[in-house]
């Protein structure tokens, strides 16, 4: 019995591994490790990625923490690394809803809107709930909006 769930259990590992450097492997073999574990996670963040992304370390910093967060994001970037699990990590502990349906925004109850317009998306209408609380455009053309609850 403990042979089987050896085995098992090591089949299960391998599984994993092959599937992650499947998902990411161009990006994993990308980056300079050397480099990456010499410093603090922070300015690793800062260091790589898309702007937006460099900017979420800011943004955690900037935002209350007991607010509801609602990102409304490419769902490319939903699927991938970056949103389903960083921007989860920079802004705990907020509840943070993360989707790529503008239409969503209307149903909302969260404190804060944060809207990634990457290039060719339209411009978010954020109904009369939220209110703009500013805006940063990066060199490759995203802009990063910020909305919060009018009522607040």
């Amino acid at each position: 019995m403990r042979l089987v769930l050896r085995v098992v259990g090591l089949a299960f590992v391998l599984i994993w591994v092959a599937h992650t450097i499947v998902v990411s492997g161009a990006a994993m073999i990308a980056i300079d490790y050397g480099r990456v574990l010499k410093s603090s996670p922070i300015k690793t963040e800062e260091a790589f990625g898309k702007p937006y992304q460099q900017a979420t370390v800011r943004l955690a910093q900037t935002l209350p923490r007991s607010d509801s967060v609602l990102v409304v994001i490419n769902q490319a970037e939903i699927d991938g690394q970056y949103a389903g699990y960083w921007m989860h990590f920079w802004l705990y502990p907020r509840q943070v809803h993360m989707t790529s349906h503008l239409d969503e925004v209307a149903r909302s109850t969260a404190d804060l809107v944060v809207y990634v317009q990457d290039n060719g998306r339209p411009a978010l209408d954020p109904s009369p709930r939220y209110a703009p609380s500013g805006s940063t455009t990066y060199p490759d053309g995203t802009v990063v909006h910020l909305y919060h609850r009018a009522d607040r």
